[in-house]
């Protein structure tokens, strides 16, 4: 065996590896720094996305306030959700006056305090704009057609 021979050899394989490590950790800078903007613009576009929705929604709320229409062009729509509103410490006591119960159950009484007839109750409905997951952007076309004819 020369020993010189493959030291040598044993040096040069080193010096490869260390190389191929080298490139590999470029790389893996490379496509970290690529990922991290990819990122960064899908943070910012879902940023955008919220804040249009929002845009959106309030749109079709004020849309629902002044025409009552629940349905809009393009797969929009309106619930309304129920709220109940009440003095909580009168609520309490009505409970406890009525046999009810020792304690409020909020949830309960929530169902039920709409039909009592209570005087410091309250049902409202807050209108909710709902955006499809898909907009039917041809609905959308149509609608405004319609509106020059």
């Amino acid at each position: 065996m020369d020993l010189q021979k493959e030291s040598m050899q044993l040096e040069k394989l080193r010096l490869d590896l260390n190389r191929s490590k080298e490139e590999e950790d470029k790389i893996r800078a490379k496509i970290k720094s690529e990922l991290d903007t990819a990122l960064e613009k899908q943070k910012k576009l879902k940023k955008d996305i919220k804040s249009k929705e929002n845009e959106i929604r309030d749109s079709l709320v004020e849309e629902y306030n002044n025409t009552g229409n629940t349905k809009m062009p393009g797969g929009f729509y309106i619930t309304k959700k129920k709220v109940v509103e009440y003095d909580n410490s009168k609520a309490l006591e009505w409970a406890r006056q009525s046999g009810t119960c020792l304690n409020l159950d909020k949830k309960a009484f929530e169902k039920v305090a709409p039909e009592l007839g209570l005087d410091f109750v309250e049902v409202k409905y807050d209108p909710k704009a709902t955006i499809p997951k898909q907009i039917n952007i041809e609905e959308l076309y149509k609608e405004e057609e319609d509106l020059e004819l």
